[in-house]
């Protein structure tokens, strides 16, 4: 698979969801179903997509999201290494040796009112409303054991070029700590034998944290 990505890296598919009327309301439509079979091919054999999403999202709301982050990363050192949490990648991170010019904040449960309001005041004790009504708005290992290898679980990277700040915000959907990742009887078959044994997601999570590699999946739950 590696390899294959490796020739394909400048064909990365693009998925139109607005152009021709696709859209959730026509959910079932021989359109729908079409868009459906590319959006499964894209992920079993690049693990992405560029979504094209015309006036779903606003430009304005973009706006606001970059305005939004870059008030965050704006607020002293000292501020932001408030943002502490004993789960790995949960935490502010800065000033870091092997990527000395990145910053990140990893935060939990953004679609939770309280967890919201509580990061926000922690940033500004005074309050902010712009930034916590936006942050309130507003994981493809797993996905690829769960498939049995079905879907590709490409790596994320970030190419930085010139001497600009570039600012970016990721979703991740992860599972709950106690959930047991098992491939279901479906995706296992004569031509798709079993891969992956069964495995807690937070068990897994300490494993990798220690042990990170590429095949750090294959190490702990490869059959």
């Amino acid at each position: 698979m590696a390899q294959i990505m490796a020739t394909e890296a400048a064909q990365i598919p693009v998925l139109d969801f607005c152009k021709g009327g696709v859209g959730l309301e026509q959910e079932g439509s021989e359109r729908w179903k079409e868009m459906s079979r590319k959006v499964r091919k894209a992920c079993e054999n690049h693990g992405c997509f560029l979504l094209m999403y015309g006036e779903l999202i606003p430009m304005s709301l973009r706006d606001e999201m970059l305005m939004a982050t870059k008030a965050l990363f704006d607020l002293p050192e000292d501020i932001k290494q408030k943002h502490r949490s004993s789960k790995p990648y949960c935490s502010y991170s800065g000033n870091c040796s092997v990527i000395p010019l990145s910053q990140s904040f990893g935060i939990n449960d953004t679609t939770n009112l309280n967890a919201a309001q509580a990061f926000t005041n922690l940033m500004w004790p005074q309050g902010n409303p712009r930034f916590w009504y936006f942050f309130y708005f507003f994981y493809f290992l797993f996905f690829w054991a769960w498939s049995n290898g079905r879907l590709y679980a490409a790596r994320h990277r970030v190419t930085m070029r010139g001497d600009k700040e570039r600012y970016s915000a990721g979703l991740f959907l992860l599972p709950k700590e106690e959930m047991v990742i098992e491939v279901p009887q479906e995706f296992i078959d004569k031509d798709h034998p079993l891969l992956y044994r069964p495995f807690k997601y937070a068990d897994y999570l300490t494993y990798f944290v220690s042990n990170v590699s590429d095949d750090a999946l294959e190490i702990y739950a490869g059959v």
